[in-house]
């Protein structure tokens, strides 16, 4: 699959019948293979029973995924995210406003070699006071605190491989600041004017509302982007800031008091002298915790690759090794076989990296053999899944009918997110 369109839905039952017949409209100039992703983030209209026979009507190119409330267009498209099977994805809003016809001037740029595409709302079609001027107010703001500027921020319609938004993580306001948490992992970003049309089916469901929830991310983003490996750097910053003229404040008082005869007792800025350290050393000790936590936390791996131009041709690929459930083998004959998802991740003996690949629950090749290690992430038997063993480690590196194939036979659809973790 080439390219995945992943589309937010709430409450938009006016407007999906007109993007159905755009879509199926414009759908063949995309001159590659594609699916559409809906996202019903908790719609209490129409919305949902409409995409049904949609899907129905389309199988084969139509995935609708519904939320059991609404959870908000953040993690909507973090689901399609998750969810989606193209090299590239797309996202685009479904109130008609964004233009699916658009969609092969952002692929022209993605072929160019960027990562992230962003559509600029040239000529928008919105009220100037309530949309227009926080918009641009917005962009300049974002674009100044984090190094990424581009015009609109807030528009959808954008392009993203694979490889860049596998490693973002969505939460929070944060699918507007995308393009600048792509930045961080290395990707390269441009932005190409895009159609945009006048609502014309349904109601906006953001207004100036939304505003402190944008300030509060953006902060978060600007902290992410300088400071997510180095916490200490801005926190300590602080605390030091007011510990060492705390310090000195409460050093002269203390001479003063020894060697001039003036009485500390009835002078409150010795007590603020002293508020003003404490506070400094709370201030260190929570850039310390924080350290801690950055250093044992998920992401211990401080840099992003591109490419590596010695790599293995097996690193990377997905793998469904076959294992009887028993040792003997009795159960190969009659099917009842184990099925474990494995990457390949290209280390070979003598070569850089061959000692890491024996850590974090991956195991080497066979004696005598290439040897390729294997990350794992469990084992199922039909639809039933389960964390698998370290003792199935051994046959998994003896295992020599190892296929490639998609996962999804055998996995359900929390683990499609993980078939590209890498």
């Amino acid at each position: 699959m080439e390219l995945s369109l992943v589309i937010p839905v709430f409450n938009e039952e006016e407007a999906l019948p007109h993007l159905r017949e755009r879509l199926e409209e414009v759908g063949p100039t995309f001159g590659r293979s594609y699916e559409v992703l809906l996202i019903d983030d908790g719609s209490s209209d129409g919305s949902f029973p409409f995409l049904k026979r949609w899907q129905s009507e389309d199988p084969e190119r139509i995935r609708v995924i519904r939320f059991r409330r609404n959870f908000g267009q953040t993690a909507a498209m973090a689901a399609g995210f998750a969810y989606a099977r193209g090299e590239v994805v797309i996202t685009l809003d479904a109130d008609c406003q964004n233009d699916p016809g658009d969609v092969p001037i952002l692929m022209e740029k993605v072929d160019e070699g960027y990562d992230v595409v962003s559509g600029w709302r040239r000529d928008r079609k919105d009220t100037f006071l309530t949309r227009k001027l926080p918009s641009m107010m917005a962009n300049k703001l974002i674009s100044r605190l984090t190094g990424v500027a581009l015009h609109d921020y807030g528009c959808t319609l954008k392009a993203y491989r694979r490889e860049i938004f596998s490693q973002v993580r969505l939460y929070g306001e944060m699918h507007r600041f995308i393009p600048a948490l792509a930045s961080w992992v290395g990707g390269s970003i441009c932005e190409v004017p895009v159609n945009h049309h006048p609502r014309r089916y349904g109601t906006s469901k953001y207004g100036l509302g939304r505003t402190i929830r944008v300030v509060l991310d953006l902060m978060t983003v600007k902290f992410l982007l300088r400071y997510s490996t180095g916490p200490m750097q801005m926190i300590g910053k602080i605390g030091l800031s007011i510990l060492v003229p705390g310090a000195l404040w409460a050093t002269w008082q203390i001479i003063e008091r020894f060697f001039m005869g003036r009485p500390l007792g009835d002078r409150p800025a010795f007590l603020l002298a002293l508020m003003m350290c404490f506070l400094g050393v709370h201030f260190l000790s929570m850039g310390l915790l924080a350290e801690i936590q950055t250093r044992s936390g998920w992401s211990r791996v401080v840099w992003k690759v591109k490419k590596d131009t010695k790599k293995n041709s097996d690193d990377g690929q997905l793998r469904l090794l076959n294992l009887p459930l028993s040792s003997t083998g009795d159960d190969e004959a009659g099917g009842n076989l184990l099925r474990i998802l494995v990457i390949a991740r290209g280390t070979r003996s003598g070569q850089p990296g061959h000692q890491s690949s024996q850590m974090n629950g991956r195991d080497q090749g066979p004696t005598g053999s290439p040897d390729v290690g294997h990350q794992f992430f469990g084992v199922c038997d039909g639809a039933k899944m389960s964390h698998a063993k370290e003792s199935n480690q051994d046959q998994i590196s003896q295992t020599s009918s190892a296929i490639r194939g998609p996962p999804s036979a055998c996995l359900p659809d929390g683990w499609l997110s993980a078939r590209r973790d890498t």
